[in-house]
């Protein structure tokens, strides 16, 4: 880790390049300046980004039904919003949004933009659209910097190895699937490498954090498998005459983490009625449809909703329904057994900020819950799945089926860890600095040729 810490302290102060989801090669020097989303701007910070280097941020800074005050030092009850901490970090920079702070926000003033003069904007979308952005925005953002955004997509094309779903010809929705939490994780660790911020030591402690709380979730979804527990997540309305929705698992990066340690994840696609419907992301769901031996139009009672279209045994809500799915009032409006027995536990949709250690928070809120859960609904046999690869992403399974538990399939990229540093130093401490020596100087030769290079982007 020495070694490593070494070269990139020393690349930190030369000519460093990012290659984006767009293919266009980004070179920079010293410290740029930046403007990017509020929970990105957050989750850079983690990996070393300061005041220095943020001049401004754009969109909410508290997810949809956030309980978030403003006006004091709480915490927020929905883990994937910034801390009191953070909260204030993104307080210190100006807003471009000046009028969003809780929800899904699309505000963004140009003119606000324009007197903080940064040097590039990062954005993020998928499936090659700009997330809360508009094309007409985005051109004048472009004209505005004199180059081209720095963009991150949440989804890849499964057809070529790095691919990404941008192209020529708009997104491939046969084979555009999400990113596993821990792809774009290492890609905002990297952008900040070359944006030139200073490495944190923290991020291997956020690391060993993450691979432990990886490890707690394997054996908590092993618990899980075996008592034949079966999971869904969804966004689910609590008015029987609206539409629920259930997420298709390959195109969330969280939901494709879970089940790529284990988790038995329940598929969608079991609602055969003439107004259900799928698209991207969701299989679409009247809430009435959940429970079939309810009467149409007739109450939603414990009775009628017995047996379901999901033989669910632990919810995963998304995170922007916290505070209706807690609630007393939900069991009655939704009376499904695992809400009635209180087995749910939050989905952050989308992921939020997207590091390390917020997947360390993430999987160690889950975990215990899921080792908790108990089967409530008879026991449906797994399907065999290798949930780390393109062709489960691409194929999935079949309406209701989940994977088994092989952690043969499991995306060891989880456990990639560092080791403790004063451990790894009584074993290799010698070497360590015979080799750091070698790297010194072929960093050196590097830089030498990299200040011959020229230009400011190039597509790749």
């Amino acid at each position: 880790m020495f070694v490593w810490s070494l070269f990139l302290s020393l690349a930190a102060v030369q000519a460093r390049s990012f290659t984006d989801d767009r293919g266009i090669t980004h070179e920079f020097t010293g410290k740029p300046t930046i403007v990017t989303f509020a929970h990105t701007a957050v989750t850079l910070s983690h990996f070393g980004l300061g005041l220095d280097q943020l001049v401004g941020v754009w969109g909410e800074f508290a997810i949809d039904g956030s309980d978030y005050d403003f006006n004091s030092d709480s915490e927020s009850s929905y883990p994937a919003d910034p801390t009191p901490e953070e909260m204030e970090f993104l307080a210190s920079v100006t807003h471009i949004s000046p009028s969003c702070k809780v929800g899904y926000c699309t505000e963004f003033d140009l003119e606000i933009f324009e007197s903080v003069k940064p040097d590039y904007i990062v954005m993020h979308g998928y499936r090659g659209k700009l997330y809360g952005f508009n094309t007409t925005i985005e051109k004048q953002v472009v004209n505005m910097l004199g180059k081209p955004i720095i963009y991150i997509d949440v989804t890849q094309d499964a057809t070529q190895p790095g691919g990404n779903c941008v192209g020529d010809g708009g997104d491939n929705s046969t084979y555009c699937f999400g990113k596993s939490m821990i792809q774009v994780i290492e890609q905002y660790e990297a952008l900040a490498l070359a944006l030139g911020a200073p490495r944190p030591a923290s991020i291997d402690q956020d690391k060993r954090e993450m691979c432990k709380a990886a490890k707690e979730f394997q054996e908590a979804a092993k618990i899980a498998h075996s008592k034949g527990v079966r999971a869904l997540a969804a966004y689910i309305v609590d008015d029987p005459t609206q539409l629920s929705y259930v997420a298709f698992l390959a195109d969330d990066m969280v939901l494709r983490m879970y089940e790529e340690l284990g988790m038995p994840i329940l598929h969608p696609g079991s609602c055969q009625a003439a107004n259900c419907s799928q698209n991207y992301f969701w299989e679409w769901v009247p809430t009435s449809e959940f429970f079939p031996e309810c009467p149409p139009g007739g109450p939603l009672t414990p009775e009628c909703a017995a047996n379901p279209l999901y033989p669910v045994d632990l919810w995963l809500y998304d995170h922007r329904t916290t505070m209706m799915f807690i609630s007393d009032e939900f069991k009655t409006t939704f009376p499904d057994r695992a809400v009635l027995q209180g087995q749910h536990v939050y989905w952050p949709f989308g992921g939020g900020m997207i590091s390390y250690r917020h997947a360390a928070e993430i999987l160690s809120i889950v975990a215990p819950r899921l080792a908790a859960a108990e089967r409530i609904h008879p026991a449906t046999p797994c399907t065999p799945a290798d949930v780390s690869s393109a062709n489960h992403a691409i194929e999935g399974l079949g309406p209701s089926q989940y994977a088994c538990y092989d952690e043969t399939f499991h995306r060891m990229d989880y456990f990639q860890c560092p080791a403790d540093d004063n451990k790894a130093l009584k074993g290799g401490g010698i070497a360590g600095i015979v080799i750091a020596g070698v790297v010194v100087a072929a960093v050196t030769s590097f830089f030498v040729v990299q200040r011959c290079a020229s230009g400011k982007e190039s597509p790749k």
